[in-house]
């Protein structure tokens, strides 16, 4: 596991959450489409340690301030991702018109 996440684009809100979603995915793809079970060899668990503790802090260090009290009682990698996703993906008003906000900078900057 690499980390490619460019630590000064972090998550900040709905503006940008599809860049960090597409960032995430890319180093952290086999943690948060599924739950990963700790093997049962003592090598391959602390192996299995160490790449936990490192994709946590790729979350923690990828994700404002602001966001890290959504995440820090969260024990794996997949419920910090899915409550983040809940949080900026949902279909709400609220992100109905971020999308809105985003068509009108889109239109104005063409123009």
């Amino acid at each position: 596991m690499t980390s490619n996440t460019k630590l000064d684009e972090k998550l900040e809100g709905v503006d940008n959450f599809r860049a960090w979603k597409y960032r995430i995915m890319n180093d952290l793809d086999k943690y948060v489409e599924g739950e990963v079970e700790e093997p049962k060899e003592e090598e391959a668990k602390v192996r299995h340690k160490k790449e936990m503790i490192r994709a946590n802090k790729i979350i923690a260090d990828s994700i404002k301030d602001h966001l890290i009290p959504q995440v820090s009682s969260l024990k794996t990698l997949k419920t910090m991702f899915d409550a983040l996703t809940c949080l900026f993906e949902g279909k709400n008003i609220n992100l109905k018109m971020a999308l809105r906000s985003q068509l009108k900078n889109v239109k104005m900057q063409s123009s």
